[in-house]
């Protein structure tokens, strides 16, 4: 049996959400005896903005797993999260995944994309390359036994409504142009870190979507509250779910 363990931010957490259309509908199963969910809940430091704010952020994790006769599929979601500051030792869960019959699928880098790689005025601020070297390496620290395949971020959004205007600091309005070029510089360190870690090459998500940026007809826009959050549909995740499987 294949065990696939995907560890992400809040996509991820979308994306478990059509698990049991993706992978068990299909096959008949009772959705009720087929999916399980625990919920962690942290706060924790995340950035020191430029005026040497201490940002934090809920260490919140939703655990989804699902499991058939062909695969069984986890899903850690942990919103909010980025690369450089993931803690895989935070979570006591993650010790009893790294096994040489599991693959690991790291898919975090969107929250660095869109809230702090461009701000380069951040106190103690490491550009593109250096994020993605902490990211591989303490992820290939942590899982010395298993597969690591890491996916590449979701594509950065061409519109959004962010919480700037509660907190700034925590939810900056970044420019379209400079998240998506940082989002390009991201991909291509990554593919490149992986190389030279001699691992496979992630799984491109802007490939699986066809688009290189999220465009407002993939948007997740019900209810008004969430008009134009940096969610997709669910069809989209599917997609990208499919691709993993």
């Amino acid at each position: 049996m294949k065990s696939l363990y995907v560890i992400g931010d809040s996509h991820a957490g979308r994306m478990a959400n059509n698990v049991f259309d993706v992978v068990q509908a299909p096959l008949g199963i009772n959705k009720k005896y087929s999916t399980c969910s625990s919920t962690y809940n942290y706060r924790i430091l995340d950035h020191i903005d430029s005026g040497g704010n201490e940002i934090f952020h809920g260490m919140m994790s939703n655990l989804f797993s699902i499991e058939n006769n062909e695969i069984k599929l986890t899903v850690a979601s942990t919103p909010g999260r980025s690369a450089l500051n993931f803690d895989y030792d935070f979570y006591d869960y993650m010790q009893y995944w790294d096994s040489k019959e599991n693959i690991i699928m790291p898919w975090l880098g969107y929250i660095d994309i869109k809230n702090w790689l461009p701000q380069k005025n951040l106190k103690n601020y490491k550009n593109v390359d250096e994020v993605v070297n902490i990211y591989v390496e303490k992820t290939l620290n942590k899982f010395k036994k298993s597969k690591v395949i890491f996916l590449t971020p979701m594509p950065q959004f061409e519109v959004i409504i962010s919480a700037r205007w509660a907190n700034f600091s925590s939810d900056p309005a970044i420019e379209f142009e400079d998240r998506h070029t940082t989002h390009l510089e991201f991909v291509e360190s990554l593919k490149n870190k992986c190389r030279l870690m001699n691992i496979e090459d992630p799984i491109d998500v802007s490939k699986i979507l066809n688009t290189e940026w999220i465009t407002t007809n993939m948007q997740f826009k019900r209810p008004l509250k969430e008009l134009y959050n940096d969610h997709l549909r669910p069809e989209f995740y599917s997609k990208i779910l499919r691709e993993i499987l």
